[in-house]
């Protein structure tokens, strides 16, 4: 994956503090991201798909202290890829 979109993508943690919902946080990931809310939950491995997927796989799990079964079955991913994710995020 461009560096740059991973960095793009983790900019966005920043702006997604403990009162935000978690609907308003797909909100800014979409905008921020210029992607769309059907994106983030398709199959797509494109990259500037997969870096804000990552960001909110993230936020659900540190900023919502979701689970990572929860945050798979609700996103439609293996609970290993939201773990991946978690880690790629956290650096």
């Amino acid at each position: 994956m461009p560096k740059d979109y991973l960095e793009r993508a983790v900019r966005i943690i920043e702006e997604v503090d403990g009162d935000v919902s978690q609907e308003r946080m797909l909100e800014i990931i979409c905008e921020r991201g210029n992607v769309s809310i059907e994106e983030l939950f398709s199959e797509t491995k494109a990259s500037r798909v997969s870096a804000f997927r990552q960001v909110m796989h993230y936020l659900l799990r540190e900023r919502y202290e979701l689970k990572y079964q929860d945050i798979g079955r609700m996103t439609k991913r293996d609970h290993s890829s939201v773990f991946y994710s978690v880690e790629r995020v956290e650096g």
